[in-house]
């Protein structure tokens, strides 16, 4: 009598190291998609000459205009800076794997154009090599500097003297009127010293 044959038996689950890198494979462009729209900056990407071949959602959301635009417009359409001059002013620099960092603004579809930083580098997706342009909103960095540079010259014309120091009594800042009251010719004699040396005659 032949013997039973044997019950199969079910493959071992795969053991997962939880220390292990993960390893990433998307031969169908996914990860690349999914990674370009998951960046908080907008993105552009351009051939070498500056036309554009790619963009993630964020840089709709940032200029107002669709994909279809965005890939096929000039990067001196979307950032009137980034002249052919400018570029290849910068291009041995990208050419060496360094970025470069400007302030400029942006156009947007139906909106006032946005001031932005731009981050330019050089990227190897094809054989003919590419730019990326990365767009960062700064309206609300610009709107704090104007405002502290309004507060500054307020300061600056005061009738009064104003002096700033830290904890320690350091005088950090004074402004003209200051130097006049105390009759001291030079910003540099009074900042950087204790405010009771103010009341020594050696001042």
């Amino acid at each position: 009598k032949a013997a039973p044959a044997p019950a199969p038996v079910a493959p071992s689950p795969a053991v997962v190291d939880p220390e292990a890198a993960p390893t990433f494979i998307s031969s169908d462009g996914t990860l690349y998609a999914h990674l370009l729209n998951g960046l908080y900056d907008a993105v552009l990407i351009t051939n070498l000459s500056g036309r554009g071949v790619d963009s993630n959602l964020r840089a709709e959301e940032l200029t107002g205009m669709a994909y279809t635009v965005l890939s096929h417009a000039t990067i001196a359409e979307i950032v009137p800076g980034l002249t052919a001059e400018f570029m290849a002013g910068i291009e041995p620099r990208l050419a060496e794997g360094r970025f470069a960092v400007i302030e400029a603004y942006c156009r947007r579809q139906t909106e006032a154009p946005l001031p932005v930083e731009v981050a330019i580098s050089r990227l190897r997706l094809s054989d003919q090599g590419e730019l990326c342009f990365t767009l960062r909103n700064i309206a609300q960095r610009r709107n704090v500097e104007l405002m502290l540079k309004t507060e500054h010259q307020a300061l600056e014309n005061l009738a009064c003297g104003i002096a700033i120091a830290d904890l320690n009594g350091v005088i950090l800042y004074i402004n003209p009127t200051f130097l006049q009251i105390w009759e001291h010719p030079h910003v540099e004699a009074v900042v950087g010293q204790g405010m009771e040396r103010l009341w020594k005659p050696e001042i």
